[in-house]
C-alpha cells in the first residue's frame, strides 16, 4: 500500500480486472409465488420476515371484532382481506395508493379458481369496501401502522345491473307442485316464496316479527337506505303491504303449524320466520338461510321437473332451459315475479 506524505492518507493498490473474463449477468426471473411480485413497485419497499408472525392478521382480526357488522358482511370481509394479504406481503406502513390500484388491477383481470374466470364487478366492489373500511379503521385506531389511508383515490366499479330472466310458466308451475314435498320446511318456504312473488327484498323478510303483520297487512321496516332519507321514520313503520289472499293464508297456515308443533310463545317480537335447522331451531331464520332454502327448492323442483319430462310423451324444447332455471333457482328470479305475476 502506498503512502502520500502530503496528503496523509493510504491509497490500496490497483488491481486490473480483465472485462473479457466476466460472465455476463443473467435476467432476473421474478417470483410467481406472490402475485405483488409482477408489480413494478414491489422493489421499491420493505417486505415482511417469513419467519415472523404476522402482525398484519392480528390487526385484521381487531378490526373485525371491533366494527359492528352484519354476520354475512363480517364473513365477506375478512374473506377479502386474506385474499389481499396474500397477495401482497409489504407491511402495512408500507402500502400505497399505487399498490392499491395494482391489486384492483389484479382483481379484474386475473380469472378465480373456482370459477376459470375474474370477479364479477359486484365482487370486487365488495373488495374494495372491505380495504376502504379497514384501512380508515386502521388509520384512525393504529395511526403509525396508517399514516396516509392508500386506498382514498381507489374508486368503486360501476356494476352491470342484470335483471335476472324470469321464471318460465312451466318452471312456476313445478316450483308451487314440489313445495308440498318438502316435510318439515313446507309451509315456511311456501310462505318463503309468496313473499318473494310479492317483491319482499331477502333483508326484509329477514327484519319481519310477528307484530309486523295485523291479519291483512305486513308492516315492512326501513331500511338503511330509507333511514337515510327519511330520519324521521326511524323505529316507525315505513309502509304496509297488502298480501294477496293466498299469500294471508300461507303466512296462517304457516304460524298455525309453529303453534302446534314447536315449543314456543308466539310475541310480538318473535320473528316471522325463524330457522328449522337443529342447531337453530326457533332462531331467526338469516339471509343466507333463505338463499339456501330456495336453492334447495330448486334443486328438488328440477329433479321432479326432470322426472316429469323423462314420462312425458311430448317433450318441449325449452324443457331444458326450464330446468336450468329450476337448477339455479334464487330469491332474486322470485323477487322480480311481482311484475309479471
Amino acid at each position: 500500500m502506498k503512502y502520500f506524505p502530503d496528503l496523509k492518507v493510504a491509497v490500496p493498490p490497483v488491481e486490473l480486472i480483465d472485462l473479457s473474463a466476466l460472465k455476463p449477468l443473467e435476467p432476473l426471473e421474478l417470483s410467481k409465488a406472490t402475485p405483488e411480485s409482477a408489480t413494478s413497485e414491489q422493489s421499491a419497499t420493505c417486505h415482511l420476515d417469513a419467519n415472523q408472525p404476522d402482525q398484519r392478521w392480528l390487526m385484521v382480526e381487531e378490526f373485525l371484532q371491533a366494527t359492528p357488522l352484519e354476520p354475512n358482511s363480517r364473513r365477506l370481509y375478512k374473506r377479502e382481506l386474506q385474499r389481499f394479504f396474500q397477495w401482497s406481503d409489504r407491511p402495512l406502513a408500507a402500502m400505497t395508493p399505487a399498490l392499491l390500484a395494482a391489486y384492483c388491477t389484479w382483481l379484474e383481470t386475473t380469472p378465480a379458481p373456482r370459477t376459470g374466470k375474474p370477479l364479477a364487478r359486484n365482487s370486487i366492489n365488495v373488495a374494495i369496501t372491505a380495504l376502504k373500511r379497514f384501512f380508515a379503521w386502521l388509520g384512525t385506531t393504529h395511526p403509525r401502522h396508517c399514516a396516509t389511508n392508500p386506498t382514498t383515490e381507489i374508486k368503486w366499479l360501476k356494476a352491470e345491473v342484470t335483471p335476472p330472466s324470469p321464471l318460465s310458466t312451466a318452471a312456476l308451475a313445478c316450483l308451487w307442485g314440489t313445495l308440498p314435498s318438502l316435510g318439515i320446511t313446507q309451509y315456511r318456504d311456501t310462505l318463503l316464496v309468496h313473499l318473494l312473488c310479492q317483491g319482499l327484498r331477502v333483508s326484509e323478510i329477514v327484519a319481519l316479527n310477528l307484530a309486523n303483520w295485523d291479519g291483512a297487512q305486513l308492516w315492512l321496516p326501513a331500511t338503511k337506505n330509507q333511514l337515510a332519507k327519511n330520519q324521521l321514520a326511524k323505529n316507525q313503520p315505513l309502509r304496509s303491504m297488502v298480501l294477496h289472499q293466498a299469500s294471508r293464508v300461507a303466512l296462517e297456515h304457516y304460524l298455525d303449524w309453529r303453534r302446534q308443533h314447536l315449543p314456543e310463545s308466539l310475541q310480538p317480537d318473535s320473528p316471522l320466520v325463524i330457522s328449522l335447522h337443529v342447531a337453530h331451531s326457533g332462531k331467526r331464520l338469516s339471509y343466507i338461510g333463505i338463499y339456501q332454502a330456495i336453492e334447495r327448492l330448486g334443486q328438488l323442483a328440477s329433479q321432479r321437473y326432470r322426472t316429469i319430462v323423462a314420462s312425458s310423451a311430448h317433450p318441449s324444447p325449452n324443457d331444458e332451459q326450464t330446468q336450468q332455471q329450476l337448477a339455479n333457482l334464487h330469491p332474486d328470479q322470485l323477487r322480480h315475479m311481482h311484475r309479471t305475476l
